[in-house]
């Protein structure tokens, strides 16, 4: 019996399986695996039918939840659940474990994962949103020798009890704090990815005290990035070149250039070490826009990176930015981000304008009115 076909035999042994977040990119891909397969659930969506949201949940004997199921009130009625949870990243692992290429890290780990996807011919890429495709509408098709590239969360490594065959860690710096009580802890769930990896490959920074690790460096995160990718190429045994590799899209993205202003969407950068990073790659002067909530980060460093490359701050009103307003010297608070595109471009002299959040922004900005426009940065910049 295949894993496919024993996983399948698992699953029909539910009698009422309950979906949450159909409409999200894990909740669409596991009902559109169950439809495919015949297996009858239950679905439930909040954004498509909030009256009817988790209506009879209490019934189901099993239940699959997206990885950020927990941040929202909405789902605190699972909390007293006694249902067995599974993710779609458990249900990846439990095919195809043995294939698995798997890359976390605080920074870095979409792009990582992207390079690796283009040195290794063939494989498959996964990740944590539509952009990166899916895997299990084709379980059936995917080959046992093809390698599967995966980006991994920390929220999806809080259920995984698994690690891929190969293992990367681009770097732990402080990220998602609030939902770990602590750095140290937000560290251990990351070191899960390699506990039981074959080959381990990890950032050199992270001085771990093991002698099954390989580890990489680089003299800048693009670098280090690109070394971390080519070690995983070097084991796989396709060793190639990354002249060809295009950068992912929101992650120090060129939209627009206008008027001596040249525009980058890094609205990926959620943390503040990858704001500082991008600070860091481009020339100054910069006008760096940013807002949202904090994740219990530290923010004294970015202030002083901001303080040092940038000629202009423009914060979106929100927690983050009052947090760290008293610590910037040159700071304009706006409403939105058309407000904020709109000061960017009274420069007078040649800059780039970085948008860069250094906190959580989508999830703040999205339910609140009068925000309507905060995905239009590319379009706001033309």
């Amino acid at each position: 019996m295949t894993k496919l076909e024993k996983l399948l035999e698992e699953l029909k042994g539910y009698s009422n399986i309950h979906v949450v977040g159909t409409s999200g990119d894990e909740g669409a891909e596991i009902a559109a695996f169950l439809v495919k397969n015949g297996i009858p659930f239950t679905g439930h969506d909040f954004a498509s039918n909030p009256s009817e949201y988790l209506r009879d949940i209490d019934q189901a004997d099993l239940l699959f939840v997206p990885q950020s199921w927990y941040l929202y009130e909405a789902n605190s009625p699972i909390n007293n659940l006694s249902t067995p949870l599974k993710t779609v990243t458990q249900l990846h692992y439990q095919l195809f474990k043995d294939q698995m290429i798997g890359v976390t890290g605080s920074a870095g780990k979409s792009t990582v994962a992207a390079m690796i996807h283009h040195l290794i011919p063939g494989s498959i890429l996964i990740g944590n949103d539509r952009n990166s495709g899916t895997i299990l509408d084709k379980a059936d098709e995917v080959p046992p020798d093809t390698w599967i590239v995966t980006e991994t969360s920390n929220r999806q490594l809080m259920t995984l009890e698994d690690s891929p065959k190969i293992g990367v860690i681009t770097n732990i710096t402080p990220n998602h704090v609030n939902e770990h009580h602590s750095l140290c802890e937000y560290k251990k769930i990351k070191l899960k990815l390699i506990s039981s990896s074959e080959h381990k490959i990890v950032n050199e920074n992270l001085e771990l005290d093991q002698k099954d690790i390989i580890t990489f460096t680089g003299k800048n995160h693009i670098e280090a990035n690109q070394n971390a990718a080519l070690a995983v190429a070097e084991i796989v045994g396709t060793p190639g070149n990354l002249e060809n590799f295009e950068p992912l899209k929101q992650r120090l993205e060129l939209i627009h250039e206008t008027d001596g202003l040249t525009f980058y969407d890094d609205r990926q950068g959620t943390a503040v070490d990858s704001t500082i990073q991008a600070l860091h790659t481009l020339e100054p002067p910069i006008t760096l826009i940013f807002g949202g909530a904090n994740k219990d980060m530290p923010i004294e460093e970015l202030a002083k990176t901001i303080n040092e490359f940038c000629e202009l701050a423009i914060g979106i009103e929100s927690p983050f930015t009052s947090e760290i307003a008293p610590l910037l010297d040159d700071l304009i608070i706006v409403k939105t981000m058309t407000e904020a595109v709109e000061e960017a471009k009274k420069s007078e002299r040649p800059s780039s304008v970085l948008f860069s959040p250094a906190c959580e922004y989508g999830p703040y900005f999205a339910p609140l009115k009068g925000h309507e426009d905060y995905l239009d940065f590319p379009k706001l910049c033309k």
